[in-house]
């Protein structure tokens, strides 16, 4: 059956700082080798339409792959694909898991639910009678039918790692590895404890480093993102995942993303002599309050001497603050004196998002959060003040005030705009440069 995956446009992406669709690779990969002939189409490039795709591929299946975020941009494909294509479509990718019914009124025919190695192929040996497909959900005589859950793949080594040829490699600026899938924590303002089901897996440090070694094969390992939502999960894995590298012949420049209550001296250290030369910490904030209230489980002085260890053992250290999560504007405004104390070398500042699935938006009016119109998805973007977004305990001109300060404040002291940026500068990230 000739299969094609679509990640889509994303209006309000960041532009050149894209990675190719590292899950759609996975389900492709397990595809070609179970006898299919299934290809990516990534119109987030823009490099190709789907128009002259699917011209030249004439699929008999569609699938795509959803964000909330994405949801506008996913309503005009599925809206052009009616007038061309007459096939199944099926959803998949955490907005479809978190809202199935809502997708298959949308258009689609089924949904995949959760990891979709095993899901996907087994709904394709039954598309004539999916009943007995776990992790689905499909419409059979306008009748929404929902089966049981699959349970997690948690052998994570049995799933074959991506084919990269699947990709136009050019249209991207970094490589992307995954060595675990899920959180150790369940933050308030995070769906990935919703969408993965909760708790973390991970591949053994062998199966990991020999990905690296295909990589490194095929000209690949450079510029590589090492996507673990917190690589210092699995200490003792990591550390073996660093020797390995460290005596192999392979080199290999790479970052990766770890909670600061996840680090140490000699962690960083062997990441450091392992290629590592860039970690990014999720610190969001500033004010104590505001991290526990968001069930952040991360103290400021442990983000503090993350910071230090991580430039101590020769790291590029960047952190993400969030503003707007729930806090007063004073409490908010700690986290500009955070970042002015500690001084990393990039920051990245976003707007408090309550996204489909998190505490804060279940139960949005407890936080003194309102969403007017909660099925506006695509309103729901960190890179803007949301319109459909209002707070009772701190005013959008505060927050405001509060990016204006970050802007002003930080490049006054040395820091600098990406659009600035060379090579031993500081950079802020503010991006409201958006209106959505």
């Amino acid at each position: 059956m000739k299969i094609l995956l679509i990640n889509p446009p994303d209006s309000y992406a960041k532009k050149g700082s894209k990675h190719y669709p590292l899950g759609l690779g996975y389900l492709a990969t397990k595809l070609n080798q179970l006898g299919e002939n299934c290809e990516i189409l990534d119109l987030a490039t823009g490099r190709i339409s789907l128009e002259d795709k699917m011209v030249e591929f004439k699929p008999s299946l569609v699938g795509i792959s959803i964000y909330s975020t994405t949801l506008p941009d996913v309503k005009t494909v599925v809206s052009s694909l009616q007038s061309i294509y007459k096939g199944p479509l099926i959803a998949g990718g955490p907005h479809a898991t978190l809202f199935p019914k809502e997708m298959l009124l949308d258009g689609f025919d089924y949904v995949v639910k959760g990891e979709g190695e095993e899901t996907l192929p087994d709904l394709i040996a039954h598309l004539d009678n999916p009943l007995s497909v776990k992790g689905i959900a499909f419409k059979k005589n306008s009748q929404i039918i929902e089966n049981l859950d699959r349970p997690k793949i948690h052998n994570l080594d049995e799933i074959p790692y991506p084919d990269r040829s699947l990709f136009d490699l050019d249209a991207y600026k970094k490589n992307i590895l995954m060595g675990a899938r899920g959180c150790t924590n369940n933050c308030k303002f995070c769906s990935n404890w919703q969408v993965s089901g909760g708790g973390i897996r991970k591949r053994s440090p062998q199966n990991v480093f020999e990905e690296l070694l295909y990589l490194n094969e095929k000209g690949e390992s450079k510029d590589l993102f090492i996507a673990d939502d917190n690589f210092g999960a699995f200490r003792k894995n990591k550390l073996e995942l660093c020797d390995l590298i460290i005596h192999s012949d392979i080199s290999i420049d790479w970052a990766a993303q770890m909670r600061v209550d996840n680090v140490d001296e000699y962690l960083l250290r062997k990441m450091s002599d392992a290629g590592c030369s860039r970690v990014y910490f999720g610190v969001e904030s500033g004010n104590q309050k505001i991290l526990d209230d968001a069930n952040k489980k991360i103290s400021v002085p442990q983000s503090k001497s993350a910071i230090m260890m991580a430039k101590n053992a020769g790291m590029c250290v960047k952190v993400g603050i969030i503003i707007g999560l729930p806090g007063s504007y004073v409490q908010n405004l700690d986290s500009l004196n955070f970042i002015k104390e500690t001084l990393p070398d990039e920051v990245s500042v976003h707007h408090f998002v309550p996204f489909p699935g998190t505490e804060y938006w279940n139960n949005a009016q407890k936080y003194g959060i309102s969403i007017p119109d909660k099925s506006d998805f695509g309103s729901l973007y960190y890179h803007t003040i949301p319109k459909n977004l209002n707070f009772e305990y701190i005013s959008k001109k505060e927050i405001q005030k509060l990016f204006e300060l970050f802007n002003t404040e930080l490049k006054s002291i040395g820091y600098v705009g990406p659009e600035d940026y060379v090579p031993g500068k500081r950079v802020v990230i503010t991006p409201l440069t958006r209106d959505r």
